[in-house]
């Protein structure tokens, strides 16, 4: 579990190395009382790297771990903030007060306890030291926090459990044989515990959602809401690439200058092969080449050349329609009768 710490102090000593630096430095707490940190200092790769010495007041970020009561940070980014002269050293007001201010994921394993208007839970934290080369350096921290200050008004009673995870910010306040006390400054729920305990809730699921808190329940919804929203894209997507298959492809017609008009039969096949037309450019441009009349393949009768009527050819039609119709009467009774 990793941590991280940033702190203002003073350089005592210093070990120079071809790849690293290490030694001694101390911060001031309070007033004139101090605490000793063991350093160590790997330059960067390819890379410039803060030249400091013995007696420079610089801010240290890093990583931070307590193991058999001493302080070790590895320092990731050294800030030098006034140089120190080897003829003089700072006086205790000239150093600026500061204290740890770590990061730590942590697993709770007490429940909270009210003491004096303050809230304290025991927790543990266990990571690498890479100033001794220590693996699975356990930490025992109590974290507090003021009950009713305003900052931590979302925690309730039940919020922080045994056996969860967490990961919280605070300041180092003391060390001792039992304990790292951190004052809170901010907490972090995590939905789902790491290491031994998420094989835990893996295989007792149905009794590790009784003890899910209102936190776990809330993150759980929005990430399912999340996850919801970030698949409408995809079918929207979808919807529109099935869309496009109907839509007829988009032809690049070369630019052609305008042929002069010609004559265009208008018969049969030339209706026919308008109608298999679907662009419309073509029907557009049809529209507007001039319409003309090839006598010779029209076979319409045009009236100004339709013969005169006769009176006698009006009669004989007149006679023939009279004929036609009670033959179709008669027709039609002989065939109820047949029904019949």
């Amino acid at each position: 579990m990793p941590s991280h710490a940033s702190f203002i102090v003073i350089i005592v000593t210093k070990e120079n190395y071809t790849s690293l630096t290490q030694g001694l430095a101390k911060y001031q707490i309070e007033e004139n009382e101090f605490r000793i940190v063991h350093w160590k200092y790997f330059y960067p790769y390819n890379q410039p790297y803060t030249e400091f010495s013995a007696g420079d007041i610089v801010m240290f970020a890093g990583k931070f771990v307590v193991e058999n009561l001493d302080q070790y940070i590895t320092v990731s980014y050294p800030c030098i903030i006034a140089t120190g002269d080897s003829e003089r050293a700072f006086a205790a007001d000239e150093i600026p007060l500061s204290a740890p201010h770590c990061l730590f994921t942590i697993q709770v394993t007490r429940d909270p306890k009210e003491l004096e208007g303050s809230t304290y839970f025991d927790a543990t934290n266990s990571q690498y030291n890479s100033v001794t080369n220590s693996k699975n350096v356990l930490m025992k921290l109590r974290v507090f926090y003021p009950t009713n200050a305003p900052r931590f008004s979302f925690l309730r009673p039940n919020s922080i459990k045994t056996n969860k995870t967490y990961i919280v910010s605070g300041f180092i306040r003391r060390v001792t044989t039992d304990f790292t006390i951190i004052e809170l400054t901010d907490i972090d729920f995590i939905s789902t515990n790491v290491s031994s305990v998420q094989y835990v809730q893996e295989s007792t699921s149905s009794n590790t959602s009784n003890n899910r808190s209102f936190i776990d329940l809330i993150a759980e919804d929005v990430d399912s809401t999340t996850s919801q929203q970030s698949k409408r894209p995809r079918i929207i997507t979808s919807r529109s690439s099935k869309q496009s298959t109907v839509l007829p492809p988009i032809v690049n017609e070369p630019e052609t200058p305008i042929p002069t008009p010609t004559p265009v039969n208008i018969g049969p096949e030339t209706f026919q092969s308008q109608k298999g037309k679907k662009k419309l450019s073509d029907l557009a441009l049809n529209c507007l080449e001039p319409i003309t009349v090839n006598s010779s393949q029209d076979r319409r009768t045009r009236v100004e050349d339709a013969p005169d009527d006769d009176n006698d050819n009006l009669e004989f039609l007149l006679q023939q329609e009279a004929n036609e119709v009670p033959k179709k009467t008669r027709s039609g009774r002989t065939s109820k009768k047949s029904k019949k």
